[in-house]
């Protein structure tokens, strides 16, 4: 009696070759990873910095805030955990900057995930902002109450407006924890290995 092991070279050929279809285009996999990514950087932003947390934001730009938003500045004691948290976190008040972070582009290589936005440079590397001053700024018409004189509207003007000189501090949100590593492998080992995501 003889043993025997027969391997059909058939079935081979036909795993090897779906095996280099899917390896050739990593697109799929380029777009998972970015999705992942993109969750990642958000992160960021929801506990402000990892993995070291971002400098909490000054007493003046608080401030600034309340009077872009009169609204919170009438309930500051009843805010809501939204509300407080735009008010009090870091690149968080209007939620552009974190709804900006998108994919930027895809290839069958690589994945680009970025901001689009002119200041998202310099609040993830921090720097310098000189002094700038913004001609013929439109004014909008607004109730003006002033202390010890009739309240009054003020109508719709124009005027420069000059911004001083300012630190911003580094606050890297374009960062991914070593520990999300691990899944963007998997990811490429899931693509290659054809399990669905």
């Amino acid at each position: 009696m003889k043993t025997e092991i027969v391997i059909d070279a058939s079935q081979m050929r036909a795993h090897i070759k779906d095996l280099v279809s899917r390896i050739s285009d990593m697109k799929p996999a380029m777009i998972e990873i970015g999705v992942l990514v993109n969750n990642e950087i958000k992160e960021n932003f929801i506990v402000g910095g990892r993995p070291t947390r971002w400098k909490p934001i000054s007493e003046v730009t608080k401030r600034r805030r309340l009077r872009k938003n009169r609204k919170l500045l009438k309930r500051l004691d009843n805010l809501t955990e939204e509300e407080s948290t735009r008010l009090n976190s870091p690149l968080r008040d209007t939620g552009i900057l974190m709804g900006s972070i998108h994919q930027l582009s895809v290839t069958k290589d690589a994945v680009v995930v970025g901001t689009a936005t002119q200041y998202g440079f310099i609040h993830n590397e921090g720097g310098h902002v000189a002094e700038k001053t913004y001609s013929h700024v439109k004014i909008k018409k607004h109730f003006r109450r002033p202390k010890n004189k009739k309240n009054h509207w003020v109508r719709e003007h124009f005027r420069d407006i000059t911004v001083p000189a300012h630190d911003i501090p580094k606050r890297e949100y374009m960062n991914i924890p070593e520990g999300s590593y691990p899944l963007v492998i998997k990811g490429l080992e899931d693509h290659v290995n054809g399990k669905p995501n």
